[in-house]
């Protein structure tokens, strides 16, 4: 039996984006966004390649989950800034252009937000098939 990896609601977006991008283009928006430093970086690999590649695999399990560190977030160099020590979130920072309404914003982008987007539930478990039909790539 296939093993259910752990992903946060928020990454859907991220993985559904690696569908609509090259590698390179993919590794322009790690650097610009302070993912990488450098564009042979390991987290490149496994943020482009693996993870569509887990995605490939129509019966592979994946449990939706939020506010604790997923697979993408144990490798990415940017982890103390979404979690203390203790792998507990820290608050989410908001940017100057989101004057209008900050917390539905943040709702909408959080795990919990996208998740509920798609109509996935926390804590459930999904096979790779049901969220790319249900997220579109």
């Amino acid at each position: 039996m296939i093993q259910p990896i752990e992903l946060r609601g928020h990454h859907l977006d991220s993985i559904a984006g690696l569908y609509l991008v090259t590698l390179d283009e993919h590794i322009i928006n790690l650097k610009n966004n302070g993912y990488i430093l450098y564009a042979d970086d390991s987290f490149v690999d496994f943020s482009y390649n693996h993870l569509k590649s887990l995605f490939e695999n129509p019966a592979q399990q994946i449990k939706i989950i939020a506010e604790k560190p997923d697979i993408v977030c144990n490798l990415c160099r940017k982890i103390d800034s979404c979690f203390d020590e203790k792998k507990q979130p820290q608050p989410r920072k908001t940017v100057l252009g989101l004057v209008f309404n900050p917390e539905k914003i943040i709702h909408e982008t959080s795990d919990f937000g996208v998740a509920e987007k798609y109509g996935f539930e926390i804590g459930r478990i999904y096979t790779s098939k049901e969220i790319r039909n249900r997220v579109g790539f």
